[in-house]
């Protein structure tokens, strides 16, 4: 695998070893949104099944979104999205020489992948579960925001998960409908959750069905969901077997490489440590000392949710501030640690790949470097500080600061926190009590809720073992001088857990020397909503400008040791 960039995306081509090349190359189109996140990690598995049967892949983000360059604010998306699918597909064809390009993709992804076959006219279709009209699936998200409330937002379109659509793409998407296309392709393979193809019958000359088992677990939250192996081992053998072989054509290797810039801005792909995988994004001009890393969310990949840490490195560099953004191990597209396809968000530890991220911006010419994290993130942004000296500045955003070994992982969505108070109060209704004599609710968290509040309003709050452990590392902190910033939503759902271990509103952090502990009333806790996420970005930015120094030049851009010259728009291996 090496990233790309082609036409403002951000990708990477998996290519099988020569001998075992097929000639085929899939150019596989992602969802949009929550979907995206979701199903990031289960495509990169994907890619590698494709290529151990010998076929090539290319995977990216739609302009506009993940690593891509961003498109302006009011623009229709789905054209922008129909014209990646052909810029992929061209830049596919020329960079690996396949004589057969099949165009694939999931949800949406399907769906572009299908619209944009009349003028790729590709070898083959790939299309797992597609959205067949546009119009069904802008009501299916109208009705998802009037059930979850959605999120607060200004803009005009619609906003659910982190997705935005604008009114132009609403627009277009009314018009998108894959129902009576004829013969795009020789060859497809349509997913559905239904027993047949339907309207897409005619889709291809030869049109065989795979049934989406597992499509459920697919799209869960990406801490928890689930690889639909038997779908995508099927998915990849009729890759590797519907088309004739033949040799690759021989493709020119060019020297120079590419980088994605904008105002203020420019990024290039890096690999570094054991397989680790991001983006570094530098300001054009003068440049800050103090850098940033941002953490995971979850298993959300190194973009975050709305794009959170794209957006937000971006608008760093355009104040001067350099950052790496990179998935941890077992996490995105970085290598796994361990025998498991995806890591956990917190058993495992980030110690490692922090220390490691922070090694890549000292060699950049940055001797001081903050941590910043949201949730899981922010914990293992506060191991790693409470574990290394020099990582000791942090930003938490609704940290999750204590973790047990063996608590559950939940599929949590983002439904809105009811305010604290309101909980506490519903403890005494009528209702509550009948869901919890009926069993609705279980006796023992009722209990443990009702304790953790009377507790900690007397100030009789006892911290867990883990919540010990929390209080010396960050003693052990505070006394070596670091700075921790903890910015918590009033609403957040950790916020009992919070004052279980530290005193009411956290007392007892922000009684620590460099620990400040700040509440707000418009931060969600995984950063759902814009507000949100403009809210954390304008935090960091004065943090990182209430200092004295002066803005230098960058360096140079880097070739980390640990990589060898790559070939024509490969940035990391």
């Amino acid at each position: 695998m090496r990233s790309v960039i082609f036409d403002g995306c951000f990708g990477a081509l998996h290519r099988p070893a020569p001998h075992l090349d097929r000639g085929v190359v899939v150019v596989l189109c992602p969802p949009v949104g929550g979907e995206a996140r979701r199903a990031y990690r289960p495509l990169w598995l994907l890619a590698g099944m494709l290529v151990r049967q010998g076929v090539s892949v290319l995977r990216y983000d739609h302009p506009g979104t993940g690593d891509s360059a961003p498109l302006p604010p009011d623009a229709d998306q789905w054209s922008h999205w129909l014209a990646g699918v052909k810029s992929a597909a061209a830049f596919a064809r020329t960079a690996t020489g396949a004589a057969n390009l099949v165009l694939g993709g999931l949800r949406l992804g399907a769906s572009l992948a299908a619209a944009a076959a009349a003028e790729v006219r590709p070898e083959g279709l790939l299309l797992l579960a597609p959205i067949v009209t546009g119009r069904g699936w802008v009501r299916e998200l109208q009705l998802a925001i009037r059930v979850t409330g959605g999120e607060p937002t200004e803009r005009p379109g619609l906003e659910l998960d982190g997705l935005h659509l604008t009114e132009a793409s609403i627009r277009s998407l009314q018009n998108m409908d894959l129902r009576g296309l004829k013969a795009l392709a020789p060859q497809a393979l349509v997913a559905t959750r239904d027993a047949g193809v339907g309207p897409l019958a005619g889709i291809a000359a030869n049109v065989e069905h795979a049934a989406f088992e597992g499509y459920e677990a697919l799209f869960r939250e990406a801490h928890v969901n689930e690889t639909p192996e038997a779908l995508f081992a099927q998915a990849a053998e009729w890759a590797g077997e519907s088309f004739p072989r033949l040799r690759p054509a021989p493709v020119a290797r060019e020297t120079s490489l590419a980088a994605l810039t904008g105002a203020g801005w420019c990024e290039q792909p890096v690999a570094f440590g054991r397989g680790l995988r991001g983006v570094l994004c530098r300001p054009t001009g003068e440049a800050r000392q103090t850098a940033v890393v941002f953490c995971n969310t979850g298993a959300d990949p190194r973009a975050g949710i709305g794009d959170f840490g794209t957006e937000a490195a971006r608008r760093l560099a355009a104040s001067g501030v350099t950052s790496l953004r990179f998935d941890f191990a077992g996490l995105g597209e970085s290598d796994s640690a361990g025998p498991t396809w995806r890591s956990h968000v917190f058993e495992d530890s980030r110690v490692g790949d922090l220390q490691a991220a922070a090694d890549l911006l000292r060699s950049c010419g940055h001797p001081e470097v903050m941590l910043s994290g949201v949730c899981s993130g922010a914990y293992h942004a506060l191991q790693a500080a409470m574990a290394d000296s020099r990582l000791g500045k942090v930003l938490l955003v609704n940290p999750r600061l204590v973790w047990r070994e063996g608590y559950r992982l939940t599929s949590a969505g983002q439904t809105t926190v009811e305010p604290r108070r309101m909980r506490l109060r519903s403890l005494a209704s009528s209702s509550a009590w009948r869901k919890l004599l009926s069993g609705q609710v279980a006796a023992g968290s009722a209990v443990r809720l009702l304790t953790t509040r009377i507790t900690t309003a007397l100030g009789l709050y006892r911290p867990t073992p883990e919540g010990r452990l929390v209080r010396d590392g960050v003693r052990r902190l505070s006394r070596a001088g670091g700075q921790v910033q903890i910015l918590v939503g009033v609403h957040d759902e950790y916020l009992d857990e919070l004052e279980g271990n530290f005193g009411r509103a956290g007392r007892w952090l922000s009684r620590r020397k460099g620990v400040t502990v700040t509440f707000r009333e418009d931060v969600d806790h995984a950063l759902f909503s814009p507000q949100s996420r403009s809210v954390v970005v304008e935090t960091m930015l004065r943090l990182l400008g209430a200092g004295t120094e002066t803005p230098r030049r960058p360096e140079p851009a880097i070739r980390p040791a640990s990589l060898s010259p790559q070939p024509a728009a490969a940035l990391a291996t």
